[in-house]
């Protein structure tokens, strides 16, 4: 009697021929300790930091990727892998933050016997698709930011809830699952993982194919709080535009303000020190331009500048302040020699202090 040869298994091949999407299993809500929850702004910050350095990786090698993928119509295989391990542990520390996940998440790209579970695979490419990555993807963009904007305030209600009742409720449970499975597949869209472009924001529906124990369904509760945060995100988005226009002109009417005062300071000092026949005429006049130097320093001190602009402020208000000191010193003087000495020094700071108010204001005082 012949035994009948069993069949070796068929080994999947690492890039599958058709796009796959980020599958994410996170499980039910569960009951939490207070007081990780307390603290868990504070615990995730080493994770944070290691995201950072690793997603700078990531980047950089999406950039070499993009370039390989052209040519192979695939990532080259090495990068595939780094990839897809920063997605999976991107995911593991978002799910900690957001308090859907109790245990602290281990330092790796594999975490077996976690509470949540990311199946993520790598596909072959369209290099059409590839090159034109960054065009197709804007949709995706605008909905990712939308609605990671309004998870950034999601988050801070479901850090509370969960710190008052030690458990995240199903609804809020499921609408920060759903925006973390998205953010998961765009960064794998992205990342040339896969070309399945991300979708099912809303959860999938029944008839949506997914692994076992992978498909996420979000109840009414739950889908109306997506609504909510769709449009919180849509105002905190707008927020974050129209608030540095709104005070951009108060920025620009109290830097006005403070050059017409110095200006006019100005004005007085060099009409009045033309009348002056001696030296306590020219202290008293040298005290006031003092001053108006001092008070420009301090009217620089309290507008809000941003970037570049903060540091040319911080300078000027700096060459301010030394003018009306090199004056206070002038002011002091006994002597028309010594006065006149001293006053040469503010003389040479003036110098400077134009230069630096043409790189801020983009003219001299």
């Amino acid at each position: 009697m012949v035994a009948s040869a069993v069949p070796a298994p068929v080994e999947q091949p690492f890039f599958a021929l058709d796009p796959v999407a980020v599958e994410v299993s996170f499980g039910s809500p569960r009951r939490q300790s207070r007081v990780t929850v307390l603290f868990r702004p504070l615990l995730v910050v080493p994770h944070v930091i290691v995201m950072l350095v690793l997603t700078l990786v990531a980047v950089l090698l999406v950039i070499v990727g993009w370039f390989a993928a052209l040519f192979l119509g695939r990532l080259p295989r090495w990068i595939a892998r780094y990839e897809m391990g920063v997605i999976s542990y991107a995911i593991r520390v978002s799910v900690y933050q957001l308090m859907l996940a109790d245990k602290f998440p281990p330092f790796g790209f594999s975490a077996p016997g976690y509470s949540v579970d990311v199946k993520i695979g790598a596909s072959r490419l369209s290099r059409l698709k590839v090159f034109f990555r960054r065009i197709l993807s804007i949709p995706a963009d605008i909905v990712l930011l939308l609605a990671v904007n309004g998870l950034s305030v999601l988050g801070l209600a479901i850090w509370l809830v969960t710190l008052v009742r030690g458990q995240v409720p199903r609804p809020m449970f499921s609408a920060a699952a759903a925006v973390t499975r998205y953010q998961a597949r765009y960064y794998a869209y992205m990342g040339l993982v896969t070309d399945e472009y991300p979708r099912r924001l809303f959860g999938d529906r029944d008839s949506d194919w997914a692994p076992e124990g992978f498909r996420l369904q979000l109840s009414d509760g739950a889908k109306w709080i997506m609504r909510v945060l769709i449009v919180l995100g849509i105002a905190v988005t707008i927020a974050s535009i129209a608030l540095p226009i709104a005070l951009g002109p108060h920025e620009n009417s109290s830097l006005v303000a403070a050059e017409n005062r110095l200006e006019s300071a100005t004005l007085t000092h060099v009409n009045a020190i033309q009348g002056c026949r001696n030296v306590r005429c020219l202290r008293t006049h040298e005290r006031a331009w003092s001053s108006a130097f001092d008070r420009f320093a301090s009217d620089l001190s309290g507008i809000s500048f941003s970037g570049v602009r903060a540091q040319q402020a911080s300078a000027l208000a700096q060459d301010s302040r030394m003018i009306g000191q090199a004056l206070v010193a002038a002011s002091k003087s006994k002597t028309a020699d010594e006065n006149v000495r001293r006053f040469q020094k503010a003389q040479h700071l003036l110098n400077t202090f134009e230069a630096d108010a043409k790189a801020l204001l983009g003219h001299g005082l």
